[in-house]
């Protein structure tokens, strides 16, 4: 029974420390992320910077920045980045598109919910989606389908300033299963610096 006592003490213990050094980590993370995302008032900028950040805590093949017009009910690309071309992507072809219906749409079903999503199996949650574009080789925005460049998970985070969605921020990875909690809530909080 002593032995026992020893042992769960000893987990409990592990858990703590191990739990500690997370929130050290989290801390860390978004004391710089704060630092370096208010240096800067160049939006595009910004969005260098927090792709970076969010590089180093998560798999980021792509992140895309929508803003959201809500008098219009539109969303408007505002920047994309892919790391097979390690730069910027011209958006500016890409037209605004018109907030989905309800139950349709994964950046509009954001902004209803002011809800953060992870998708795990991004290819079946995207089948109902109609407007879609995929960057090709070029960095190119095209709107042919390659299985083998389509996401495979996805995290979609709201930019909010006081309860009001300003944008969404969509963060994809060729990995299913990609994301986790922890990593989603540093997202969110560097996601509240950024608004």
């Amino acid at each position: 029974l002593l032995t026992v006592n020893v042992f769960e003490n000893i987990d409990e213990r592990k858990s703590a420390e191990e739990l500690t050094r997370k929130h050290s980590e989290e801390t860390e993370f978004l004391y710089n992320a704060g630092r370096l995302l208010s240096s800067s008032l160049d939006l595009n900028e910004i969005y260098d910077r927090m792709y970076n950040l969010i590089s180093n805590i998560a798999d980021c093949k792509e992140l895309i920045v929508t803003s959201y017009d809500e008098a219009e009910k539109k969303i408007v690309y505002k920047y994309l980045r892919s790391r097979e071309t390690n730069d910027r992507v011209d958006v500016s072809s890409i037209p605004p598109i018109p907030l989905a219906p309800p139950g349709f749409g994964i950046i509009s079903q954001v902004i209803r919910s002011g809800e953060s999503v992870i998708m795990g199996d991004y290819r079946s949650s995207s089948a109902k989606v109609k407007t879609r574009f995929i960057i090709n080789e070029e960095g190119q925005l095209t709107q042919e389908h390659d299985d083998s460049r389509e996401p495979r998970s996805a995290m979609v985070i709201p930019i909010k300033l006081e309860n009001r969605i300003m944008g969404v921020v969509q963060i994809f990875s060729l990995e299913k299963d990609a994301y986790t909690k922890q990593q989603l809530r540093m997202v969110e909080s560097t996601m509240n610096q950024v608004a």
